[in-house]
């Protein structure tokens, strides 16, 4: 799960401020939901930023129906990139289960298609506002 909200908040516009005692969200709000959920967890965007620096962004838009940016740690360049599931799966080809990395199969496709489904159809959509994230990162080694 912290492996979910590192990239949440790596590729993230969005901004939590704090005005006495209180925090708000800047930007978009699911965006801001994400970096609220990382916060309480100990994930902050300010240190994640300063871990990994920001290289270039490649924005959301409806074609793509994902997001990337592209950050620098520890001479790697990473391409932090979350999106809409079936555009995500598409693009994917390993899945972490159990801290370890296993190839993607359909079957495990299926399942978070099932998953997302769920989530994503009927009272559950009504009460849900993070459902499923999907992530890839993506290194290259200079």
């Amino acid at each position: 799960m912290i492996n979910v909200l590192n990239v949440g908040v790596l590729c993230n516009g969005a901004q939590l401020v704090e005005d006495n005692g209180k925090y708000q969200i800047v930007g978009d709000p699911t965006e801001g939901s994400l970096l609220t959920a990382a916060a309480k967890t100990g994930v902050l965007k300010k240190d994640k930023e300063k871990e990994f620096s920001f290289i270039d962004e490649i924005p959301f838009d409806s074609n793509r129906k994902k997001m990337t940016i592209i950050r620098q740690n520890n001479g790697k360049i990473i391409a932090f990139v979350k999106g809409a599931p079936d555009v995500m799966l598409h693009d994917c080809d390993a899945i972490e289960k159990n801290n370890q990395i296993f190839q993607l199969t359909n079957a495990d496709k299926g399942e978070i298609f099932k998953i997302n489904d769920t989530l994503t159809s009927g009272r559950v959509a009504q009460i849900t506002v993070f459902n499923l994230i999907y992530v890839c990162i993506i290194i290259f080694s200079r």
